[in-house]
């Protein structure tokens, strides 16, 4: 994966960098996070999110909704919807690798969750 960062407290560790807040079920509360590397370019990727997201219950493509700087890596800031649960993303171009931080979450918690979990990620990844 070649990717450090923070996982909120409380949070189960997933396959390939994918966090998941502890829940009975995905389907009734649909909430996690991913932080992934991948040498591969950014539009690459973000042209493949896309794709995969049209395919599974969203009505558009992902939106720019603008860009952040942290730990020497210029983010470029995404939303989409999947199933009416608002997604984030993340992405920036390391020296090695683009990095992604994904946060999907329910539609009432969507702005505590942007500010206390995604944002944080967003802030702390870095490549190994």
């Amino acid at each position: 994966m070649g990717v450090a960062g923070v996982r909120p407290a409380g949070w189960s560790s997933g396959a390939q960098g994918q966090g998941c807040l502890d829940r009975r079920s995905w389907l009734l509360a649909p909430t996690g996070v991913a932080v992934q590397g991948a040498v591969t370019p950014v539009n690459y990727w973000l042209q493949y999110l896309a794709t995969g997201f049209m395919g599974i219950g969203s009505d558009k493509e992902p939106q720019p909704a603008g860009q952040r700087q942290a730990n020497g890596l210029d983010w470029n800031l995404y939303t989409a919807h999947i199933f009416r649960h608002p997604v984030d993303i993340a992405l920036a171009a390391g020296h090695k690798r683009t990095i992604l931080v994904l946060l999907v979450s329910e539609p009432r918690e969507h702005e505590v969750m942007y500010k206390l979990v995604s944002i944080p990620m967003v802030d702390a990844a870095v490549e190994r």
